[in-house]
C-alpha cells in the first residue's frame, strides 16, 4: 500500500520518504562516504503535504508526491451525468473481448484449449478474423505466458504462424514468456515483477495478456478457496491497471466437464467465460457466461495438423 523513495544528498546524507495516505514521513539517516554505515540516528517525522516547504525538504516532498500522485483521490466519484458522457466501452475483439476486460476459457485436458488460444494471439497480432466469427479492428499487442507444454510452444507457434501467413512485422507485436506469474504468494516472480519486465523491455503499451494455465500461476493457492482466488484476482487487477490490457487466464474444466475447476470467484469476476468441448470427432468453442456483451453461437472446429504440431 504505501509508497518509498530514496534521496540521496550530496553531502552523504540520504532520505527515505514513505508515502501515507496524506502524510509523508521524512526519514534522514548519515552515512559515511566510505563504508556506507550510518553514524547518526534515525529521525522521522510526519509531514502533512500542506505544510511542506523548503525548511523541510520541501523541494523534495513535492518532486515525490508529483510522482506518486499523493493528491489524488483513493476513490473516483461521478454524478449521473458524467458517467454518461464516459467514452464507449473500446471492443479489442469485436462480440468477444473489450479494453481492460478479464476473460476465462477452459476445457478438459487435451481438448486444445492452448491451440485455440495461440491461434486466438496470433489473429490479434495480425489483425485477422478470429474463427471466422470475430472482427479485429486493429492489430493488437499480445503478452503470451506459458506455463505449461513449453517444449512444445516453438511448434505450436510456428504452425499457428503458418496457418495465418504471419509476417516479421506481425511478429513483433508478439511478446512470449516461457513462465507465467505466479498470482499468490509471490516471491520475485509475481505480477509487479511481470509487469516491470515488459515495461522494461517492450514500454507500456499492452493490449492483451493471456495467462496459461490458472493452474500454473497458483502452485501455493487452494484453487477452492474464495479467500485465495480474491488474492490472485487482486493480481489479475494489478495487470489491468498498471498495463491498461484485458486479462485472459486459460483454466481447466471441473471433473466430468462440469463447468470450471475450483472457485466460482474467478467466473464471478470474468466479463466472458468460453468453454471449449467435444462434440463426436469436431470440438466446441461456446459461450458459457457474456457479461455485457450477447452471448456468441457455438462454433465447431477442428484441429488441423501443420508442420510438428496444429
Amino acid at each position: 500500500g504505501n509508497s518509498r523513495g530514496l534521496y540521496k544528498s550530496t553531502d552523504g546524507g540520504a532520505t527515505w520518504i514513505t508515502r501515507t495516505k496524506q502524510n509523508a514521513v521524512l526519514s534522514t539517516r548519515r552515512f559515511c562516504d566510505s563504508c556506507c554505515i550510518p553514524v547518526e540516528g534515525l529521525h522521522d517525522m510526519s509531514i502533512s503535504l500542506a505544510e511542506i516547504n523548503v525548511n523541510h525538504g520541501g523541494d523534495i516532498l513535492a518532486e515525490f508526491a508529483a510522482a506518486n500522485e499523493l493528491d489524488k483521490p483513493a476513490f473516483r466519484l461521478l454524478k449521473p451525468s458524467e458517467l454518461f458522457s464516459l467514452p464507449p466501452r473500446q471492443m479489442l475483439v469485436e462480440n468477444l473481448l473489450a479494453v481492460g476486460d478479464f476473460a476465462i476459457p477452459y476445457s478438459e485436458p487435451n481438448l486444445g484449449k492452448t491451440a485455440v488460444v495461440i491461434d486466438f494471439a496470433t489473429c490479434c497480432i495480425s489483425g485477422q478474423t478470429f474463427a471466422g466469427e470475430f472482427d479485429i479492428p486493429s492489430p493488437l499487442t499480445v503478452l503470451y505466458c506459458a506455463g505449461e507444454g513449453g517444449g512444445g510452444l516453438p511448434a505450436r507457434f510456428k504452425a499457428a504462424f503458418a496457418r495465418h501467413n504471419i509476417t516479421a512485422a506481425e511478429e513483433e507485436r508478439l511478446t512470449i514468456s516461457t513462465s507465467v506469474p505466479q498470482l499468490f504468494k509471490p516471491s520475485g516472480d509475481g505480477m509487479a515483477q511481470l509487469i516491470d519486465d515488459y515495461k522494461a523491455a517492450r514500454g507500456d503499451k499492452l493490449d492483451i495478456l493471456i495467462i496459461d494455465t490458472l493452474h500454473s500461476a497458483s502452485y501455493s493457492a487452494n484453487e477452492n478457496s474464495s479467500q485465495d482466488a480474491g488474492v490472485m484476482l487482486r493480481e489479475i487487477k494489478l495487470a489491468q491497471r498498471e498495463l491498461g490490457c484485458a486479462v485472459i487466464l486459460v483454466h481447466h474444466a471441473g471433473k466430468g466437464g462440469n463447468g470450471e475447476r475450483g472457485s466460482t470467484a474467478f467466473r464471478g469476476a470474468a466479463d466472458g467465460v468460453w468453454e471449449i468441448t467435444r462434440d463426436g470427432k469436431r470440438l466446441v468453442f461456446r459461450c458459457s457466461k457474456a457479461k455485457d456483451l450477447p452471448p456468441f453461437p457455438d462454433l465447431s472446429f477442428s484441429l488441423i495438423a501443420k508442420g510438428d504440431s496444429v
